[in-house]
Parts: structure tokens; C-alpha cells; sequence
């Protein structure tokens, strides 16, 4: 080697390193991402319309599923374990927000239509021009 310390850890700088104990530190953990929609309010999709039938004819196709109604089943029973998750993080969301004192900030589009940028360019009204055109 060229005078380089050998890093087999994860690339990153001291990730690899390892403490005290001889241990190696704990992954970071990726945040979520804020949830802006309710999860309680939200509704199953109708999974036996036509709009999913791709995904319904995936899932037999793969064994997932033996037929239509099998996989109607199989895709709101997905979407309901999704939902509830969802619930679970929106309550503890909603939880530290409460506690911290922190109000979620509105999307950009809510925080510009809420707040007015005045323009101050300067305009000369056509009566006032100084010299005639």
C-alpha cells in the first residue's frame, strides 16, 4: 500500500470505526418523511376496479394470488398494513410536534399565497415622463 490506511467499513469516514468496546456504532437510522395527509382519513382504493387490474393480473400471474377476487383481497390487505403504519408514525408525528411546540410548515405554495411579495420597481406613471417621447 501507498502509505493509505486500509478502511474496510462502510464509505463515509470513521462509519467503520470501532469504540471503545471494540463495537462497531449503530447505522444511522433514515428519517421519514413528513406525512402531510391524514392516514386516518384515508379510504382502501377500489383494488376490483379496472384501474388496477395490471397489478391484479401481476399478482396471479406470480402465485400471489389463485384469481380476481384473490387478489383484490391480497392488495387491500398490502394497503391496509401500509395505512396502518402510516397511522402509527402520524401519531407520533403529531405527538413530537405537540410536545416540541412545532407547527408543521405549510407546503411553499400554502406559505406564498399566505404572504404577499410586493414588487419594488420603480414605475413612472405615463402622465409624469420627464421628457416627451
Amino acid at each position: 500500500m501507498d502509505g493509505q490506511a486500509q478502511n474496510n467499513g462502510p464509505p463515509g469516514g470513521g462509519a467503520g470505526q470501532q469504540n471503545q468496546q471494540g463495537q462497531l456504532p449503530a447505522p444511522p437510522q433514515n428519517p421519514q418523511p413528513v406525512l402531510r395527509d391524514n392516514p386516518h382519513q384515508a379510504q382502501c382504493p377500489d383494488f376490483a376496479s379496472g384501474f388496477f387490474e395490471d397489478m391484479r393480473n401481476a399478482l396471479i400471474q406470480s402465485n400471489v394470488a389463485a384469481d380476481q377476487d384473490g387478489a383484490v383481497a391480497e392488495l387491500a390487505a398490502s394497503w391496509a398494513d401500509k395505512n396502518t403504519r402510516d397511522k402509527e408514525r402520524w401519531d407520533e408525528q403529531q405527538a413530537r410536534q405537540q410536545a416540541g411546540g412545532n407547527q408543521p410548515q405549510a407546503p411553499l405554495r400554502n406559505r406564498r399565497s399566505s404572504g404577499r411579495i410586493r414588487l419594488t420597481a420603480r414605475r413612472r406613471h405615463p402622465a409624469r415622463r420627464s421628457s416627451p417621447r
